[in-house]
């Protein structure tokens, strides 16, 4: 006979003894209790000793959570079919109710379940299980920041970019032509990149900032510390740290054209040219990802493109690396990118067409659409709309949301 044809009490035998065991179940998988510990009294109390004193300070930081842990039994022909609903039942996600014979029935979540069963005793499976009871407060979901944290593993990428280029740039112990040849190394790539970072050129400021670099780059190849704080510094510059205004868009098109900045190093006997350039391209792709979460996107479309070309950028860099890790540096910081991308993408409108049936006017349109007439102007540029307020029939792309 199956014991759920007999779920109040049923006689077990264990090791030659025979108990009464009593039933219980959690989101309807029946099982049999015989031993139960609640854990959890108390206070949670957190001492914290005064410094060079005999004095400690005593928090009360509220009531311990409850716990509830069980010794349980399976027994008769369908116990195996029996393990595996309970299994499914501790396995599903959120809260679930549990009925217990003394205890009575409330929401719980099992935190535990394990059980041992085998040859020696066919048709009986014995285990523990735990149980925490669900709070009164309702659940709350842990939200990652994915912003926050791609942003603070590019900050990082500069760092660690500084001190290396630190450590690699070194031109001295050399000969004057070589070092004037380091001097002049220094110079181009400096150059080429004044030539890419076009949306800066309206701030004073950068230009002085690059022409002082130029002026005393003799004696900053002398320093490597100091020149690497101010390639990193001048690499990462931002239109904020200017005070103008630049488009975010713009910052990510030119940093990702300094991802690819490619200078001549055939002649590069000291290493020096090729330090500087990597820091210059690892720099640039941690303020692609800066820029990248700085980015408005007004469709999917626009941000699967971004997607595309921030990940073609990664590539291409890939295949001029040669540290390791550098690389590996790098490939995280591009799988960061991406998947802050995704979620992006996964939350952004999709452009849709509207079938407009009969003459109307774009502030109809647009109140029909988003119930509101914020997006007037939005309308009118998506469709580039020259023939003022009214709409002809036809279609109309829309955003999703």
């Amino acid at each position: 006979m199956s014991y759920y044809e007999n779920l109040g009490k049923v006689s077990v035998t264990v090791d030659g003894n025979t108990f009464e065991a009593v039933a219980a179940s959690f989101r309807g998988a029946h099982f049999f209790v015989k031993n139960n510990a609640q854990g959890g009294g108390g206070r949670k109390v957190q001492v914290n000793k005064l410094a060079a004193s005999d004095e400690w300070v005593c928090t009360d930081l509220g009531s311990n959570i409850p716990t509830l842990s069980m010794e349980f039994y399976l027994v008769g022909e369908d116990c195996d079919n029996a393990k595996n609903e309970l299994i499914k039942a501790c396995g599903q996600e959120g809260e679930g109710r549990l009925v217990h014979p003394w205890l009575g029935s409330f929401d719980a979540r099992c935190t535990s379940l394990d059980f041992t069963f085998g040859m020696d005793a066919l048709g009986f499976i014995r285990g523990r299980i735990s149980f925490q009871q669900e709070g009164l407060l309702p659940e709350k979901t842990v939200v990652i920041d994915n912003r926050g944290a791609t942003k603070s593993k590019a900050s990082a990428m500069k760092d660690e970019t500084r001190d290396s280029m630190a450590g690699s740039f070194n031109a001295s112990g050399y000969g004057m032509n070589t070092f004037n040849a380091v001097v002049d190394f220094s110079n181009s790539i400096l150059d080429a990149y004044f030539d890419i970072r076009q949306v800066l050129h309206v701030a004073e400021e950068f230009v002085s900032e690059v022409g002082r670099i130029k002026a005393n780059m003799s004696v900053l190849v002398a320093a490597p510390g100091d020149f690497a704080a101010r390639v990193v510094d001048l690499v990462g510059a931002t239109g904020d740290m200017f005070g103008i205004e630049v488009s975010s868009r713009d910052d990510l098109n030119e940093f990702i054209d300094l991802m690819a900045l490619d200078v001549d190093l055939s002649k590069d006997y000291t290493g020096c040219a090729k330090a500087l350039l990597t820091a210059v391209r690892n720099v640039a792709a941690s303020m692609v990802v800066v820029s990248l979460v700085d980015c408005e996107f007004d469709s999917v479309d626009e941000a699967v493109e971004c997607q595309n070309r921030v990940s073609d950028a990664f590539d291409k860099m890939f295949e001029g690396v040669e540290d390791v890790e550098t690389y590996m540096k790098l490939s995280d910081l591009q799988a960061t990118a991406m998947q802050y991308l995704r979620d992006v993408i996964a939350n952004t409108a999709v452009i849709l067409e509207k079938d407009v049936l009969s003459c109307t006017n774009v502030l109809q349109l647009c109140y029909d659409v988003y119930g509101n007439v914020d997006r007037v102007d939005e309308i009118i540029a998506r469709n580039f709309m020259q023939q003022g307020m009214f709409i002809l029939p036809g279609k109309v792309k829309v955003r999703s949301k």
